[in-house]
């Protein structure tokens, strides 16, 4: 069995998935999940805001009847407590008639949100695919990085509810189809009818995935390369949206589970949702048509700056060492001046207690007269 693990270890595609995992472990994937998924969470608050409003908007302006009649439902339905059902319909009233300052707060709460989660997501996805984990992200200024994160968020929902249109569309062409067909009838037709929602959540998810890795990254990522990263992101999205229909259904099926468990599945999905997107970047990261020819330089060929800055600082820092070369005094001539020194300092010296000597000898020969 060790024997075939390893072997399958050679195998050019499962050493680059395994590859890719290391790469999402060494580079804190899991820790770049968990704020993808915190600012994910924190996201839908605001959005609840923007529905809350959306839909009083639609009762007080458009559909101001269906307020009334909910409004005397609720008082028709706790008519034997007393003011209690005038009390409700007041609050109601006044909920759904305040959708101006709720939707402003909710838009703009949103909009901060969903621009730090895009934000997010683009360092985390940088972060998995660039060569070195150290170098540093180029960040343009930071109003004009605001308004491409809200236009990648816009874009964003675009695609999550052309998704949502697919799956329903393809969930009613299969009805459509088997009965036009006659397909429910035929021995097999079930499952191949079953097959049109799973093809729409794919297509779906392939479209998403390609809008992801097309923004992200800051090198373009070659289109062979990127094409099989949208479609490994995809059937991990069809999974994972399998799990978690399957877990609310476990949830549904227990009371006391029903409270927390919308909680919990949404907070699970948000984060492997992260991680399959984190994964699926590590994968296009580690591609060798991604990373291009490696050059390896040997003891020939030097090693010398690519960028402005760094040449501007060697030119300098080699101008300050060829103009201290010129001033230094070569040490042939410093040796040569330092014996004529010592040999004129030797000279005058010799002269100097000559003198000395002669001027002795002169006082010396007056006293004795």
């Amino acid at each position: 069995m060790a024997e075939f693990i390893e072997k399958l270890k050679t195998k050019p595609w499962v050493a680059h998935l395994l590859e890719a995992v290391a790469r999402f472990g060494e580079r804190l994937g899991g820790q770049f999940a968990a704020a993808i998924t915190y600012f994910s969470v924190l996201a839908i608050v605001p959005v609840v805001m923007v529905a809350f409003a959306a839909l009083g908007l639609t009762l007080t302006l458009f559909l101001p009847d269906v307020l009334d009649q909910a409004k005397a439902w609720i008082t028709d339905t706790v008519s034997g407590s007393g003011d209690l059902g005038d009390q409700l319909s007041a609050v109601v009233d006044q909920a759904f008639n305040s959708w101006r300052g709720v939707g402003i707060v909710g838009l703009l709460s949103a909009a901060w949100a969903g621009a730090n989660w895009v934000n997010n997501i683009r360092s985390a996805v940088r972060a998995m695919m660039r060569p070195d984990f150290d170098m540093a992200e180029d960040k343009p200024n930071i109003v004009v990085q605001t308004l491409k994160n809200l236009g990648i968020l816009l874009a964003l929902f675009v695609l999550v509810a052309l998704s949502m249109a697919m799956t329903t569309v393809a969930m009613a062409a299969r009805d459509l189809v088997g009965e036009f067909l006659g397909l429910d009838r035929v021995p097999g037709g079930g499952v191949l009818l079953s097959l049109l929602p799973v093809v729409g959540t794919l297509l779906a998810g392939f479209l998403l995935f390609l809008f992801l890795f097309k923004v992200f990254p800051e090198k373009r990522v070659p289109t062979p390369v990127l094409v099989r990263g949208a479609a490994i992101g995809a059937v991990g999205m069809a999974a994972l949206q399998y799990l978690t229909g399957t877990l609310v259904g476990v949830f549904s099926g227990n009371a006391a589970a029903a409270v927390f468990g919308s909680v919990i599945v949404t907070m699970l999905y948000f984060n492997l949702f992260a991680t399959l997107i984190l994964v699926v970047a590590a994968w296009v990261g580690t591609h060798p048509d991604f990373l291009g020819p490696q050059v390896t330089l040997g003891d020939h060929v030097p090693a010398e700056p690519t960028d402005y800055a760094t040449k501007k600082v060697a030119a300098e820092l080699e101008a300050a060492r060829l103009r201290e070369e010129s001033e230094r005094v070569p040490a042939e001539v410093a040796v040569r001046s330092t014996r004529v020194g010592m040999g004129l300092g030797a000279m005058f010296g010799g002269a100097l207690a000559g003198l000395a000597a002669l001027v002795a000898a002169v006082l010396g020969g007056l006293r004795n007269r």
